[in-house]
């Protein structure tokens, strides 16, 4: 009985080691577990991360909006804080079809694109306005609605022919111009518009092709009219000089440069007879 109790006793203490081994194991688990915890926690209620090409801002629901930005990469906020990015490099939004009337009458649905940022110095300000709305409802909203007022105030002042033609470059122009005053003031900086021609419909398309086959009638006519007109001026400075010339030669005609001529040309026969009175020059007798 000594002998076994000896054993026991020599084996007691392999058994608590691996006891205390398996309970450090585990508190060095159950640490490493809430750690990761604490960071996740720490990541998803303290930073937060600007996106390249974006600036942040910050609203703390105890001092309202604030002035300085947050520009991109991480940051650490407070629980209390929220923050709205605004792109501050080019954005382009399309739409399909911006509703407008023409001067004539004419309903119409012009496609337009956009090509904007919001002005970083004043991104705060496009917060105080518009609040807690991300720049894609601002897009579909706000932006396309003061797109189509001005576009609708330009379009107004042309014919449905001039919006189809000859008049898009001063409709996009215009376009641009009242746009970008419109929204300038609010933080958001408009560099381009594209206006696009609407697809015309059966009516409005045959009085663009009769405004072209007109204008390509016109264009012909005042074409004939301007080559008329040069070969006439052709004619006349042709009949002028030819008119100079002759003055020339009948100055440099004197009566002996005549007789010369006329002793060149005689075969030594017959007189000459000389214009239309009948002057009959005999040389024969002239010699006698």
């Amino acid at each position: 009985m000594k002998d076994i109790k000896d054993v026991n006793e020599s084996h007691a203490p392999k058994g608590n080691k691996r006891t205390s081994s398996a309970k450090l194991i585990g508190k060095l688990i159950t640490s490493a577990v809430v750690l990761i915890a604490v960071i996740v926690l720490f990541f998803a209620f303290f930073v937060t991360k600007i996106d390249n090409g974006n600036v942040g801002v910050v609203y703390k629901i105890s001092g309202g909006v604030q002035d300085e930005m947050l520009s991109q990469g991480w940051h650490v906020i407070l629980p209390t804080e929220r923050v709205i990015e605004y792109p501050v490099r080019t954005q382009t939004v399309s739409y399909d079809g911006l509703a407008v009337a023409t001067v004539d009458g004419k309903a119409l649905s012009m496609p337009v694109s956009l090509n904007y940022h919001v002005d970083p110095e004043k991104a705060s300000a496009v917060y105080k306005k518009f609040g807690n709305v991300s720049i894609e409802d601002l897009q579909a909203g706000y932006i396309q609605s003061r797109s189509q007022d001005a576009l609708r105030q330009v379009v107004s002042q042309y014919t449905v022919i001039e919006t189809f033609g000859e008049k898009t470059g001063e409709i996009k122009n215009g376009t641009l111009e009242r746009l970008a005053a419109d929204l300038e003031n609010i933080g958001i900086i408009i560099e381009d518009v594209i206006v696009n021609p609407p697809q015309p419909d059966e009516e409005t398309q045959k009085a663009i092709d009769e405004r072209v086959k007109a204008t390509q009638n016109l264009e012909r006519t005042k074409t004939d009219k301007e080559i008329a007109k040069q070969e006439a001026e052709r004619k006349i400075i042709e009949a002028e000089g030819e008119k100079k010339a002759n003055e020339i030669r009948s100055k440099s005609l004197t009566p002996e440069i005549i007789q010369e001529k006329l002793i060149e040309k005689w075969d030594g026969k017959q007189p000459i007879t000389i214009g239309g009175e009948g002057i009959i020059v005999d040389f024969n007798q002239k010699n006698e």
